[in-house]
Protein backbone atom coordinates (compact mmCIF):
# COMPACT_ATOMS: atom_id res chain seq x y z
CA UNK A 1 0.00 0.00 0.00
CA UNK A 2 1.28 3.60 -0.89
CA UNK A 3 1.79 5.63 2.23
CA UNK A 4 -0.45 9.01 2.43
CA UNK A 5 1.43 12.05 2.33
CA UNK A 6 2.67 13.82 5.22
CA UNK A 7 0.54 16.21 7.05
CA UNK A 8 1.39 19.93 6.51
CA UNK A 9 3.75 21.48 8.85
CA UNK A 10 2.33 23.95 11.09
CA UNK A 11 3.50 27.63 10.76
CA UNK A 12 6.07 29.02 13.51
CA UNK A 13 3.93 32.05 13.97
CA UNK A 14 0.41 31.63 15.39
CA UNK A 15 -1.94 34.88 15.21
CA UNK A 16 -3.57 35.80 18.08
CA UNK A 17 -6.08 38.69 18.94
CA UNK A 18 -3.72 40.08 21.57
CA UNK A 19 -0.85 40.98 19.51
CA UNK A 20 -0.52 44.29 17.26
CA UNK A 21 -0.66 43.84 13.70
CA UNK A 22 3.23 44.68 12.12
CA UNK A 23 3.79 47.55 9.83
CA UNK A 24 3.83 45.53 7.26
CA UNK A 25 0.39 44.19 7.73
CA UNK A 26 -1.09 47.34 8.03
CA UNK A 27 -3.74 48.04 5.40
CA UNK A 28 -5.62 50.75 4.43
CA UNK A 29 -8.29 51.49 6.05
CA UNK A 30 -12.57 51.83 4.93
CA UNK A 31 -12.34 55.63 5.66
CA UNK A 32 -9.45 56.41 3.49
CA UNK A 33 -10.72 54.21 0.91
CA UNK A 34 -14.52 56.25 1.59
CA UNK A 35 -12.41 59.58 0.93
CA UNK A 36 -10.60 58.71 -1.75
CA UNK A 37 -13.76 57.57 -3.65
CA UNK A 38 -15.32 60.92 -2.94
CA UNK A 39 -12.15 62.74 -4.03
CA UNK A 40 -12.55 60.90 -7.63
CA UNK A 41 -16.54 61.32 -7.93
CA UNK A 42 -16.11 64.94 -6.97
CA UNK A 43 -13.36 65.82 -9.88
CA UNK A 44 -15.06 63.50 -12.32
CA UNK A 45 -18.22 65.03 -11.72
CA UNK A 46 -17.06 68.58 -11.97
CA UNK A 47 -15.49 67.86 -15.54
CA UNK A 48 -18.64 66.61 -16.67
CA UNK A 49 -20.41 69.62 -14.73
CA UNK A 50 -17.60 72.02 -16.94
CA UNK A 51 -17.18 70.26 -20.30
CA UNK A 52 -21.40 70.23 -20.50
CA UNK A 53 -21.44 73.87 -19.79
CA UNK A 54 -18.73 75.15 -21.56
CA UNK A 55 -18.63 73.33 -24.87
CA UNK A 56 -21.95 74.15 -26.07
CA UNK A 57 -21.09 78.22 -25.47
CA UNK A 58 -17.68 77.81 -27.69
CA UNK A 59 -19.88 75.68 -29.91
CA UNK A 60 -22.18 78.90 -30.13
CA UNK A 61 -19.11 81.08 -30.28
CA UNK A 62 -17.71 79.82 -32.96
CA UNK A 63 -20.99 78.85 -35.23
CA UNK A 64 -19.84 80.36 -38.00
CA UNK A 65 -17.52 76.84 -38.59
CA UNK A 66 -19.71 74.28 -35.94
CA UNK A 67 -23.31 75.49 -37.76
CA UNK A 68 -24.32 75.92 -34.13
CA UNK A 69 -27.19 77.66 -33.58
CA UNK A 70 -29.08 79.19 -30.75
CA UNK A 71 -32.02 76.42 -31.19
CA UNK A 72 -29.20 74.06 -30.95
CA UNK A 73 -28.06 75.45 -27.91
CA UNK A 74 -31.40 76.06 -26.23
CA UNK A 75 -31.61 71.84 -26.49
CA UNK A 76 -28.46 71.30 -24.72
CA UNK A 77 -29.48 73.42 -22.06
CA UNK A 78 -32.19 70.77 -21.34
CA UNK A 79 -29.27 68.62 -20.63
CA UNK A 80 -27.87 70.65 -18.77
CA UNK A 81 -30.28 71.12 -16.05
CA UNK A 82 -30.55 67.68 -15.32
CA UNK A 83 -27.10 66.64 -14.67
CA UNK A 84 -26.31 69.46 -12.72
CA UNK A 85 -29.26 68.75 -10.21
CA UNK A 86 -27.67 65.12 -9.80
CA UNK A 87 -24.28 66.26 -9.39
CA UNK A 88 -25.37 68.44 -6.23
CA UNK A 89 -27.21 66.00 -5.48
CA UNK A 90 -23.80 63.39 -5.48
CA UNK A 91 -22.02 66.36 -4.12
CA UNK A 92 -24.82 66.72 -1.22
CA UNK A 93 -24.87 63.26 -0.44
CA UNK A 94 -21.20 62.43 -0.34
CA UNK A 95 -19.94 65.15 1.39
CA UNK A 96 -22.70 65.81 3.58
CA UNK A 97 -22.55 62.23 5.01
CA UNK A 98 -18.83 62.98 6.10
CA UNK A 99 -18.38 62.17 9.59
CA UNK A 100 -15.36 64.53 11.30
CA UNK A 101 -14.12 63.88 14.07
Amino acid sequence: MAEPPPEPALRLTELSEDEPPGEAEVFSTPEMHIHETRRALALRLFWLVGVIAVLPVLALIFQRWTKFTDADFREVSTLFTPVVALASAAFGFFFGSDQRR
